[in-house]
């Protein structure tokens, strides 16, 4: 709540992620605090998926249909109308359309960084925004380095950026969280004796100035937003669309330039 208000009073964008094994309640505490802020902000939603085709941009993607009212049975025509028509810009609409597998059009990544940021700043011209991302351990690179850019360049934009990882994500980005902006920790301690998590321990900010929010929730149990097979209770579906490759293949929709 207290970086919610930050972002709020300096119209500033914050990261804060939620990190922990499975089953510790990660997702149920990001939910409790996007409900109590609900009434006040806008809030996306978008989740990464483990596997699939054209995933690297995924949750960009769920945030976009919802925003613009696309439907699975939009043709792409109608789906970039309609895209267009939220963004008011053709030049962003283009960049977001290619990521999203709306276009053959392949722009360099720091493009689609850029058209995602402008979205995301347009968003929060009325209001805050709390845009939330779901198991980003999953994420691929570009889609990380999306929201750090986010982050770190979004002008006069109240934007909270609140994701849950599992420590697979800090074993494979050991710097992930770090920035230009507050400091902000939060930790979750592992189970107790009696079985009960410790209550988080608010920390911050550590220095101003420094952009980097990020929380640590330590404990073990069963695998959380997921089948029993490993399966995510989220499957992409299969739409009209083409979607950029997972891992910048040869037919992703972004150049790496």
């Amino acid at each position: 709540e207290r970086v919610y208000s930050e972002i709020c009073t300096d119209r500033t964008p914050r990261l804060v992620t939620v990190i922990g094994d499975a089953g510790v309640g990660k997702s149920r505490l990001v939910h409790e605090v996007v409900e109590h802020v609900a009434a006040d902000s806008h809030v996306l939603r978008g989740r990464c998926l483990p596997y699939g085709d054209g995933i690297t941009f995924w949750p960009l993607r769920v945030m976009l249909d919802r925003a613009a009212g696309i439907e699975r049975a939009d043709t792409p025509d109608v789906a970039r109308g309609k895209l267009l028509g939220l963004v008011g810009d053709r030049e962003i609409a283009d960049r977001l359309a290619s990521a999203t597998g709306l276009v053959q059009e392949q722009f360099p990544l720091h493009e689609i960084n850029w058209a995602a940021r402008r979205f995301l700043e347009g968003q929060a011209t009325d209001g805050p925004v709390v845009a939330f991302v779901d198991d980003i351990h999953w994420a691929e690179p570009a889609f990380l380095d999306l929201l750090e850019h986010v982050r770190d360049n979004a002008v006069d934009s109240p934007i909270l950026l609140l994701a849950t990882a599992r420590h697979d994500l800090l074993d494979e980005h050991p710097n992930w969280g770090e920035g230009e902006r507050s400091v902000h920790e939060v930790r979750r301690r592992s189970l107790g004796a009696e079985g009960r998590h410790d209550p988080p321990v608010h920390q911050g900010p550590v220095e101003e100035g420094e952009a980097r929010v990020r929380t640590a929730n330590v404990g073990t149990g069963e695998h959380e937003g997921d089948d029993r097979d490993g399966r995510p209770s989220e499957e992409a579906p299969e739409p009209w669309r083409r979607r950029p490759a997972r891992g910048g293949s040869p037919d992703s929709a972004v150049r790496r330039d």
